[in-house]
């Protein structure tokens, strides 16, 4: 028998399947941080952006990064309106393609 891989290309698919927990779950969990404004971001493993659209419609972030291994995700990510100040790049949480200690919150 073999085994089914799942594979995360289809952007708009995952939004209705994920991204709108992403939104409901990520105010709240915003706000339980409690960060303050001008922080600089980096969200490991963005997906389609959902999650990172709250961090730049709450936080006022200075820097936003997003990072995530699909890059049919991220092509979804990068089309969102409210993300339009956050960068989006392919890469792994094991091997990030910047240096993180430059961020505030992960």
């Amino acid at each position: 028998m073999s085994e089914k891989k799942i594979v995360y290309n289809d952007g708009s698919a995952y939004e209705k399947m994920m991204g709108v927990w992403s939104q409901l779950l990520g105010t709240q969990f915003i706000e339980w941080l409690n960060p303050t404004d001008g922080q600089s971001w980096i969200d490991i493993g963005c997906g389609i952006g959902a999650f990172t659209a709250k961090i730049a419609e709450l936080c006022s972030p200075s820097k936003l990064l997003g990072i995530e291994p699909w890059e049919a995700q991220i092509e979804f990510a990068r089309k969102r309106t409210i993300t339009k100040q956050a960068i989006f790049q392919a890469g792994d949480a094991t091997a990030p393609p910047c240096e993180t200690s430059s961020f505030d919150v992960a």
